[in-house]
């Protein structure tokens, strides 16, 4: 089931309707977010996130 009330083959593929109204509404959502990270940068360094993330948890086997 793709969503709607048939699925992506039967509601005719690239044709169906709830298809590409769910593509438009996901492409102009993350353009849009895009946008937004670009102006406001998010400025966490996620290897130091990391390397705090590994200190405060267990080893694995094999470390």
């Amino acid at each position: 089931m793709a969503g709607g009330e048939k699925d992506y083959v039967d509601g005719g593929g690239k044709r169906y309707l709830y298809t590409n109204k769910t593509l438009r509404y996901m492409t102009a959502n993350l353009a849009w977010f895009a946008k937004l990270l670009a102006a406001n940068p998010i400025g966490t360094n996620l290897l130091e996130e990391d390397k705090k993330a590994e200190a405060e948890s267990d080893k694995e086997d094999g470390e």
